[in-house]
């Protein structure tokens, strides 16, 4: 199917899905305009304008956009293209350290988490079944497996270190 001009995204050549208008006004979807820009956001793709103080990840859809083409182009066509798009999931990996005066134990309370933000947080649960810790090598367990629904872990330590999580 050829795309209307207006409906088309310049840089994947298809149908706009969760378009997003730059501030020099070009629309993009906006896992295209994310994968063009990266997070450095520096300029248009299309006219070299600079793009300060616009963030694809936070721009609002297009929803002027998005009723157009609701009622010119035919629903199959839509779903189709929803179904296609790329989905866009921000991993979120912290950590959280508290010190605690305790004599059975080293002084420092590591807390390591992961999850889902944005749109996708709701589901992390149903995206990911367990996130895997490697710790550094010491008396105690070096892999450890969480689950849902927080895939947390706690370990008292004296200094900082390393964990890797596999997901």
């Amino acid at each position: 199917m050829e795309v209307a001009p207006d409906f088309g995204c310049p840089l994947c050549l298809d149908i706009l899905h969760d378009a997003v208008k730059t501030p020099c006004n070009h629309r993009f979807c906006r896992s295209c305009i994310l994968r063009a820009c990266g997070f450095k956001r520096g300029s248009c793709p299309l006219c070299r304008g600079e793009l300060h103080g616009f963030d694809p990840r936070l721009a609002p859809a297009d929803a002027e956009l998005a009723t157009q083409m609701a009622i010119t182009l035919p629903q199959t066509v839509l779903a189709k293209r929803q179904s296609e798009a790329p989905c866009l999931v921000e991993l979120v990996v912290r950590n959280l350290h508290e010190e605690e005066p305790n004599h059975d134990k080293p002084p420092s309370k590591w807390t390591l988490w992961m999850e889902l933000g944005g749109p996708a947080k709701e589901h992390t649960s149903k995206l990911i079944d367990k996130v895997v810790y490697e710790l550094p090598r010491t008396g105690r367990q070096r892999f450890v497996t969480t689950c849902p629904p927080f895939f947390s872990l706690s370990r008292h330590s004296s200094a900082t270190f390393t964990a890797r999580c596999n997901i």
